[in-house]
């Protein structure tokens, strides 16, 4: 375990329940201060995203059975939409939708006590099983109870890639966001893809890496 700071991404989607800077509860100041509406609202969603990690019911997930809390975040936005996405292909298919709407992406910053696990990784497969989580959240909670803030551990949805799962609110920042982006799902390429400025359709991959190393 080492001392460190480690800068990430979160990609994530608008609270159904927040859409203005009004419901945020943004005063004309606020607003001013960060730059305009459109700043201001990127960054009132990024805070209300970060901040619903903290609160409300624990979610199991690959670094928690659901005993204690988790932020997942990745070290690139190619990561961590690869992540987003795995779990947006359910969505898609099972509720018949092609098109999901506000997303976006949002900076953090980690800094404290780290364990990394990404050295010599592909001899512990299990960091990356598809579907069982059992050895990642034994490492989670035995990291967790030694001190740890964070970890740096190695993508299931994206080789060469890395996540960061932060379990201490005091250890993460949440930083700048993103214009928000809508999401859609081409079945016959079976895959998510976004529109850049020009209409042109950014297709993000989803690696098995558990079964490519």
């Amino acid at each position: 375990m080492r001392y460190a700071v480690k800068a990430t991404v979160r990609c994530a989607q608008g609270s159904r329940k927040v859409r203005s800077l009004a419901r945020f509860g943004a005063t004309p100041r606020f607003i001013a201060r960060k730059g305009g509406a459109a700043t201001a609202t990127r960054l009132a969603k990024a805070i209300d995203n970060f901040s619903s990690a903290w609160r409300g019911k624990v979610r199991p997930s690959r670094y928690t059975d659901g005993s204690y809390r988790v932020l997942y975040t990745a070290t690139k936005p190619e990561v961590a939409k690869a992540e987003r996405f795995f779990w947006l292909i359910k969505w898609f298919r099972a509720s018949g939708k092609r098109e999901a709407e506000d997303f976006f992406i949002y900076s953090c910053s980690a800094e404290g006590n780290c364990i990394n696990f990404t050295r010599n990784w592909k001899k512990s497969k299990n960091l990356v099983h598809p579907s069982n989580y059992r050895y990642c959240r034994s490492i989670g909670d035995r990291s967790r109870r030694s001190g740890a803030d964070f970890l740096i551990v190695p993508s299931a949805r994206k080789l060469g890639g890395c996540c960061v799962p932060i379990f201490t609110r005091a250890s993460a920042k949440v930083g700048a966001g993103s214009a928000s982006f809508n999401v859609y799902w081409d079945a016959r390429a079976r895959k998510c893809y976004t529109l850049d400025v020009r209409g042109r359709r950014q297709y993000t991959t989803i690696d098995r890496v558990f079964s490519l190393i």
